[in-house]
Formats: C-alpha cells, sequence, structure tokens
C-alpha cells in the first residue's frame, strides 16, 4: 500500500472554519476520520462538528505547527489561506500551495488560464484612475472593475455602465468587458494524489447582484457544449497538476463560446446538490482525493435544485419546512444572521424536470428573488 494513502481513523486538519470545512468534516467523520479544525472564531461552524479547535489566525506559525503535529493530512477550505505561511507544513497539504497563489489574484489566475491555453473574458489591468480611463476606452462600457485580491459573494466588484463613471479604483484591479452571456455553469474537478480525475456532472448556475442564488443539474446545455467543458476542465487541472478539488466557472457568451471566468481551489457552493443529488458528494470526493482513496465514479441519481439562504432569508426559509416537507435544509450553524452572507442551503431532488420548475418558482416567491 503507497505510504501516501491515510485510512480512517487517521486526522485530518482543516484550515479554515467556514460551511465548506463544516461539511466537509461532517463527511470526514462519516468515513470514521478525526478532524482539527484551525480557525479565530471561537464559534465557528465546523468547530460545532470537529474534534478538537484550534482558535488562531491562519498565518499563526506557531498554530500552523500545532496542526501539522496532530494531523496526517490537512486541507483548507477558501483560498484566502496565505500560500507563503504554509511553506513550514507544505509536506502534509496534498494540494500544495500553488493553487492558492494561482486564485487569489485574479491577474495570476487569467494568465495561467490563458497560458494553458483556454480563453477567458478580455481584461485589462488598472493601479489608479488613469489606468480605467485607459481601459474603458480599450474594452468599452460596460464593464467590470474587479480588484485583483480578495473578494467574495460580489464583493470587490463595480459595474461601470458610461466611461464617465466615477468608480473609484480600490488598489491594484483587472478591468473585465462584460459580454452578453446565456448561461453560468460551474465544472468541480477532483484530482486524487495518485492522480486519478473525476468530474462531477456540470452544474448551471444563476446570479444576482454577482451572488449566487440557485444551482441545479442536469444542465441544459446540449453534449457538445458539454463535452467542451469537460475537456477544458481536465486540461486544466492537468496543466496545473491541481490535487484535491478545483471549481471552475464558465461563462457560456450567446454565441456559444467558452470562457473561464474564475477558478476556486477547493469545494464550491453550487456542488452543495451532489449531497443529495449524486452518488458521491464534492466534500467526499476531496477527502478520497487528499488521503489517496480510490475516487468513485460521479453519476446523477436525481434532477436537483439547490437555492442559497442568505441572511435576510433565513426567517422566511424556515417556511417552507412546513410547506415542503420533501426539501433538504441545511443550516451552518452561525450565530449571526447577516445580510448577503450565506447561512445555509435548500436542496430539493425530483425525478421529473417539471418537478424542479414548481420547485424553483416557489422560492423565487418564497425568497422574493423575482425570475
Amino acid at each position: 500500500m503507497s505510504s501516501n494513502i491515510i485510512l480512517p481513523p487517521a486526522t485530518i486538519g482543516i484550515i479554515g472554519g467556514g460551511q465548506l470545512g463544516r461539511m466537509l468534516a461532517m463527511s470526514a467523520r462519516q468515513m470514521g476520520y478525526q478532524i482539527i479544525v484551525l480557525d479565530p472564531k471561537v464559534s465557528c461552524p465546523t468547530c460545532q462538528v470537529a474534534d478538537q479547535h484550534i482558535l488562531a489566525q491562519f498565518d499563526d506559525q506557531e498554530a500552523l505547527k500545532k496542526l501539522y503535529d496532530l494531523c496526517d493530512v490537512i486541507t483548507y477550505e477558501f483560498e484566502n489561506v496565505s500560500g507563503t505561511a504554509l511553506f513550514e507544513i507544505i509536506d502534509k497539504v496534498p494540494q500544495g500551495n500553488f493553487p492558492l497563489l494561482f486564485t487569489q489574484d485574479r491577474l495570476t489566475e487569467k494568465t495561467i488560464i490563458n497560458d494553458s491555453g483556454f480563453k477567458t473574458v478580455r481584461y485589462q489591468t488598472v493601479s489608479n484612475q488613469e489606468d480605467l480611463k485607459n481601459a474603458l476606452k480599450n474594452i468599452g462600457v460596460p464593464a467590470l472593475l474587479k480588484t485583483r485580491h480578495g473578494g467574495y459573494d460580489g464583493k470587490g466588484q463595480q459595474f461601470i455602465t458610461s466611461n464617465a463613471d466615477s468608480t473609484e479604483v480600490m488598489g491594484p484591479s483587472i478591468l473585465e468587458a462584460f459580454i452578453p452571456i446565456q448561461k453560468e455553469v460551474s465544472l468541480i474537478v477532483t484530482r486524487s494524489t495518485q492522480g486519478e480525475i473525476k468530474m462531477f456532472p456540470i452544474i448551471d448556475n444563476v446570479h444576482q447582484s454577482q451572488r449566487l442564488i440557485e444551482s441545479s443539474i442536469p444542465t441544459t446545455l446540449n453534449l457538445e457544449m458539454t463535452n467542451k467543458i469537460q475537456e477544458i476542465g481536465k486540461g486544466l487541472v492537468e496543466a496545473i497538476q491541481m490535487t484535491g478539488t478545483l471549481t471552475i466557472e464558465f461563462f457560456v457568451t450567446k454565441d456559444n463560446e467558452i470562457l473561464i471566468n474564475e477558478c476556486a481551489p477547493r469545494v464550491h457552493n453550487s456542488g452543495h446538490l451532489t449531497i443529495e443529488a449524486c452518488n458521491v458528494s464534492q466534500f467526499e470526493q476531496h477527502i478520497r482525493a487528499i488521503c489517496g482513496l480510490p475516487l468513485k465514479e460521479t453519476d446523477i441519481i436525481s434532477n436537483s435544485l439547490m437555492v442559497n439562504i442568505y441572511g435576510q432569508d433565513f426567517e422566511t426559509s424556515k417556511q417552507a419546512l412546513m410547506e415542503k416537507p420533501e426539501i433538504h435544509y441545511h443550516l451552518y450553524g452561525k450565530k449571526e444572521m447577516k445580510t448577503n452572507r450565506k447561512v445555509g442551503h435548500i436542496t430539493v431532488t425530483s425525478s421529473s424536470i417539471e418537478d424542479i420548475d414548481s420547485y424553483r418558482k416557489y422560492f423565487q416567491s418564497l425568497l422574493n428573488r423575482g425570475n
């Protein structure tokens, strides 16, 4: 047996204690692993289901060394962990720190994607107001100004509709062309420490104000488009030699051009529906990947719709528990229900696409999300 195969009841360390870490921990515990989480929040979602909580900042070298000493393998649940902070513990982090460095800077990310032979939207770097003025001339309007570092759920992004727009440049940024699209989709690719690659079915996504509102499978894209997206996904993972999970978000333009929007080196919000809709969840598959276990085939076992619950939706969302007993209702254990921050999700499954469409209309009405 390979020395890098890690079997239960070994201990898995998770850097980051949010909802993704929580669901990774729940999946790993079901498989018999022990969990230690490192997070600076006393009551983070993951620590509620972990065996031990190291209360520290993500770049605390002493805390990271403690995590290293206590664990057999370490993973991270979000991309804003300092890549340089992981140097001293990197031999127990199968993902390495390159995926973090790759995705933490939007310019680096787009450069690597383009250099690997794949397309992104047109963009130009911006550092100040004069740069923005020149970039708008080249890119045109409308356009999206995005900070190069940080940003989530639409944060760090500004929509520009006019060359005379007074938008302030908030540090190193990129200006992206705003293009007409027919669909946004995501592809979750898992590559194990043994080099095995599996891809989840393509997921259709709907965003409002740059925030993910709903995800569904199966995709409505045709087979030709589906195959092209899967080829791109596998090709990018092989190009960067990714280990663990890489989520790739795509734009499909009205001209049927496939563009990579952005990547995340981790399990993803859009993949939550895999818990109920697929034969293996993205969380179990990630645990299998970093522990060197054989990956499972990824098959859809049911049509599915997942809707996010944001802080402002929490009270209203509970109505669905009474009106739709067949739903799968997930809360993340967050102590504060902050506006525009994810606090849970709801997944529904059905053998009927018509049923899924009916659920979509129900949740649009219940959560006041329009069409």
